[in-house]
């Protein structure tokens, strides 16, 4: 079988809010926002100026997207995804730099920033390795029990 990205239709609803997200993905969402998984979804869903899926044997297995700040040029990057994309991911990380680059430089924006829980070590190495930097300071969202790091890419970069 082979993993695919593709943009996402409002056809694809049901289906990516319906979507089983991987334990550290729905442990973000409760840390940062106190919502469901579902709720999580649905809110990037409905603000995002772009999303994809990701799908693996005609089946989606995570969703991203970008979303816009304030104005135009400032996105907020983000992923949601199942377990077999972690078990995929060797598979799917190859195209994280393409996607990046479309962010940037296709949609025209001038800086990607957002946040991620310091527990989900996985999500942080990936951002490194696609060349995200990283602020010092940890601060806390939703549950204070738990520190957020911001993380920035800008275009000239």
């Amino acid at each position: 079988m082979k993993a695919y990205i593709e943009p996402y239709v409002p056809q694809m609803r049901d289906e990516v809010i319906n979507m089983e997200l991987r334990p550290a993905d729905v442990q973000e969402v409760k840390d940062s926002h106190g919502v469901t998984p579902r709720q999580a979804l649905e809110v990037s869903l409905e603000n995002s100026s772009r999303t994809w899926v990701v799908k693996y044997d005609n089946k989606i297995i995570a969703v991203f997207g970008v979303c816009d700040y304030l104005s135009r040029k400032v996105g907020v990057p983000w992923l949601l995804g199942t377990q077999e994309l972690h078990d995929l991911k060797f598979r799917i990380i190859k195209y994280s730099p393409v996607i990046i680059k479309n962010m940037l430089f296709v949609e025209g924006i001038d800086c990607l920033t957002n946040a991620v829980s310091v527990k989900h070590t996985e999500a942080l190495k990936w951002l490194k390795w696609l060349g995200f930097t990283f602020m010092e300071t940890e601060f806390h969202l939703f549950s204070s029990q738990v520190p957020f790091k911001q993380f920035v890419m800008w275009r000239n970069k």
